[in-house]
């Protein structure tokens, strides 16, 4: 590994449906399955921005923005076309962990969660005896949210004290001191600490494991500490962008600020990049590497201003949806690069089919296995969506993304368009509905057809979306981090 962490700063195929009904077991892959599973979620992370999928140092080309993510990906499968099923972290999340669609589970705003009927992936492991333990670093994964279903223990690393007092009654921009406290937060020590505690104690245990550790330093802002800033960051620039996003987001960036930016988030993402290694060199040293799956992912990207705004959570674009995934371990084929599409919530599916675990009959998502075994598999359609009720503002997109084309339903204001991905890959010019040619209108009638069989598949879930009471702690951090204002950062608009 090229440097070491500091010391610790702080703490094109249609959807295919399982019949609902009760717990169903699911053949494992060939040959000796996993006996753990490590889940690695990497908040923010943009799949443009990681070395194996691109990613370069223009400064210095041999130290790689994502050194550990390459090297696991090298001994397993790298999905190329990965998508979330959002732009922001709660309902991509919700997604990962059940194994359905935003539009299934419903989590679509920070005062929701999930029903208590659908099983989790810790709740499935937790019933075949696994230990299990979570370790997270933003306010969007709390247990509030159902995230906590099945975990021994759920550890949250993302606090910042706030005085709940101003969190009532505020008016955008009050909270900005604590909103840049919340993002200024490092917690990848923290985190590596707690999940290398419980790597240490299940080595020494008899029981398999499930850990998941969300890790939410590349959130914006973009503040790694001085020696690696100084390894991606070109030290002669002079402009304004420091990676405060509530401050700068309102800048017109020239070309030489945005590549200042994105270079303050590759160092993010370095930082980030090298406790993960030490946490798998830990994984490998206590002699679990060879019994154990890994899968790394992302919960959604960023925008940096490829239309028109730095950040996420107003958008379907693949900038914020378009995620890295691999999985690497017993039953993967090593150095396999898939490029058929695959979904964040055919996570849950593929870990099942791997690890020999019984599977909801609800779960609408597909195990993975067959893109690695078929280098001809076009994948499946990614179903996104995008709910925020913001005051003045709201968002409500749908989106079909499949083969080169995106169909987008802006539910707003009924307005239909496509993107022609081979021609424009970067979804600059929708074609409305009605201009449309022949050749796109099956691409149009495909993806209207995928909308409408979710909302038939609803009929067979145990359970929907309940409200959600925020505790006065959680309260207070997604008052820290913006999620209770008026945009995704609680500063206005654009």
């Amino acid at each position: 590994m090229t440097g070491s962490p500091p010391r610790d700063r702080g703490v094109s195929r249609p959807i295919l449906f399982f019949l609902a009904g009760p717990l169903v077991a699911v053949s494992c892959a060939d040959g000796q399955p996993p006996r753990n599973l490590v889940l690695l979620s990497v908040d923010s992370l943009r799949a443009d921005h990681v070395s194996a999928l691109g990613r370069t140092n223009e400064l210095r080309p041999d130290d790689l923005t994502t050194p550990a993510f390459d090297r696991l990906a090298a001994g397993g499968a790298l999905f190329e076309n990965a998508f979330s099923s959002s732009s922001w972290t709660l309902p991509a999340h919700a997604s990962l962990m059940t194994g359905l669609p935003d539009e299934l589970h419903g989590v679509h705003d920070n005062f929701q969660r999930l029903a208590p009927e659908l099983d989790t992936m810790a709740e499935l492991f937790s019933r075949r005896g696994y230990r299990t333990a979570g370790f997270f670093s933003g306010p969007n994964v709390h247990p509030v949210y159902g995230f906590g279903q099945g975990f021994d223990s759920y550890v949250d690393l993302s606090h910042v004290e706030v005085d709940p007092a101003r969190l009532e009654n505020h008016q955008p921009g009050d909270l900005r001191d604590v909103h840049l406290a919340s993002h200024q937060a490092i917690t990848s020590p923290a985190l590596l600490r707690h999940a290398s505690e419980f790597l240490e104690e299940a080595a020494a245990g008899d029981a398999p494991f499930f850990l998941f550790v969300h890790w939410w330093d590349p959130h914006y802002d973009y503040l790694a500490p001085p020696e690696y800033v100084a390894r991606f960051v070109d030290p002669s620039y002079a402009g304004p962008v420091r990676g405060l996003h509530s401050a700068e987001r309102v800048l017109r960036m020239q070309p030489e600020d945005l590549r200042h930016l994105r270079r303050l988030y590759d160092a993010e993402i370095r930082y980030t990049d090298d406790h993960i290694g030490e946490l798998l060199d830990q994984l490998d040293s206590a002699g679990l590497a060879d019994s154990t799956l890994v899968v790394w992912t992302a919960d959604h990207g960023e925008e940096f201003h490829e239309h028109g705004r730095w950040g996420h959570q107003r958008t379907l674009f693949d900038d914020v949806v378009r995620v890295p995934l691999l999985m690497a371990g017993p039953g993967v084929p090593a150095g396999v690069r898939v490029g058929g599409i695959a979904r964040l919530y055919d996570v849950l599916p593929t870990v099942a089919e791997l690890l020999d675990l019984p599977l909801p009959g609800y779960v609408l998502g597909l195990s993975l296995a067959p893109l690695w075994r078929d280098p001809e598999h076009a994948g499946y359609p990614a179903v996104l969506r995008l709910a925020v009720p913001r005051q003045g503002y709201p968002v409500d997109l749908a989106a079909v993304r499949f083969g080169h084309a995106k169909v987008l339903e802006d539910r707003s204001n009924q307005r239909t368009v496509l993107y022609d991905l081979e021609r424009d890959p970067g979804e600059q010019h929708p074609i409305p509905a009605a201009q449309l040619g022949i050749d796109h209108r099956s691409v149009l009638a495909r993806a209207q057809a995928e909308l409408e069989a979710l909302e038939r598949h609803k009929l067979r879930l145990p359970g929907r979306a309940q409200s959600a009471e925020l505790p006065a702690e959680l309260a207070r951090q997604l008052g820290a981090a913006g999620y209770l204002g008026v945009d995704d950062d609680g500063a206005g608009e654009d």
